[in-house]
């Protein structure tokens, strides 16, 4: 069994010598995958990200992630996924499996950096989905328009709506939560006030029986998500029992073609309104062609 310590590698250099032979001589990965490593951004030096081999003098460090996770981004055609765009902001229909922005040992395989280099413009991110997540979100043309829709979440003049399918049938009307305010997931909720814990609200306002391509039964749900809280949509159902289909993390399971790289969760409609005017924006899950 490989050990889980070849996956993020340090190395301290003792002589003057490159980042790629020490690849090669150390590591003994071939060109092709060094090339990967660097084309991703998973070798940093001295705590900075390198993305081309540069040399090394006594004492430099440097950290590898020899399996750094990967994410498909080369199958999607990332101009059809815009709905909307304009001077301010841009709308898109995120695919599940991809993450929003870049993680610690991939740079460019993620939303910003795909979108960045389709329009050819910078963005920026203005609210997040989970990698598993899909649907709609949007991205700053500007940050001055990303400071200025942050604080219309903050507000709470930015209307957020999903489609979700669940495993048993839940009660329509407000479920309210308290959440930790813990980083780690799977994160904890208490149906009671606790000290320091974060308020949850989200309304379930229609519930649908629905069915697989094999005849099992389960439920269509519409959510008005009330607050923001990291995994808050996920957690509050599963606590609920009814539990999201492919949401292993909590407690759903696999059916319907959903797994944890799919949740059976789609951001299906937005709406505001800011300086120019009232926006809003709709688009369907696929959860039909599963």
């Amino acid at each position: 069994m490989k050990s889980p310590s070849r996956k993020n590698c340090h190395f301290v250099a003792k002589t003057t010598q490159t980042i790629s032979e020490v690849l090669s001589t150390h590591f003994k990965l071939s060109k092709d995958a060094q090339s990967l490593l660097f084309s991703i951004g998973a070798i940093y030096k001295n705590k900075n990200r390198i993305l081309e081999n540069e040399t090394l003098q006594p004492k430099d460090h440097l950290q590898i992630y020899l399996t750094p996770k990967r994410y498909p981004v080369e199958r999607i055609d990332w101009k059809k996924l815009v709905i909307e765009e304009n001077k301010q902001f841009l709308v898109i229909n995120k695919p599940a499996g991809i993450p929003v922005h870049s993680t610690e040992d991939n740079l460019t395989e993620n939303v910003l950096f795909q979108l960045r280099r389709t329009t050819q413009g910078e963005l920026w991110v203005t609210h997040r989905l989970d990698t598993a997540v899909s649907g709609l979100m949007v991205l700053a043309r500007t940050s001055h328009y990303q400071s200025d829709f942050n604080q219309l979440l903050k507000q709470r003049k930015v209307s957020k709506f999903y489609r979700a399918l669940v495993e048993r049938e839940p009660q329509r009307g407000l479920l309210k939560h308290f959440m930790s305010p813990e980083e780690k997931t799977p994160k904890k909720l208490s149906p009671e006030p606790i000290k320091g814990w974060l308020d949850c609200s989200l309304e379930i306002l229609k519930v649908e029986p629905w069915n697989d391509s094999e005849g099992r039964a389960f439920w269509e749900i519409e959510i008005e998500l009330l607050t923001g809280r990291t995994h808050q949509i996920r957690a509050q159902l599963s606590w609920s029992g009814s539990p999201i289909l492919g949401d292993k993390m909590y407690r759903g399971r696999n059916r319907a073609g959903f797994t944890k790289s799919h949740l059976a969760l789609h951001s299906s409609r937005l709406e505001w309104i800011d300086s120019s005017g009232k926006h809003k924006f709709e688009i369907e899950p696929n959860f039909k062609l599963i």
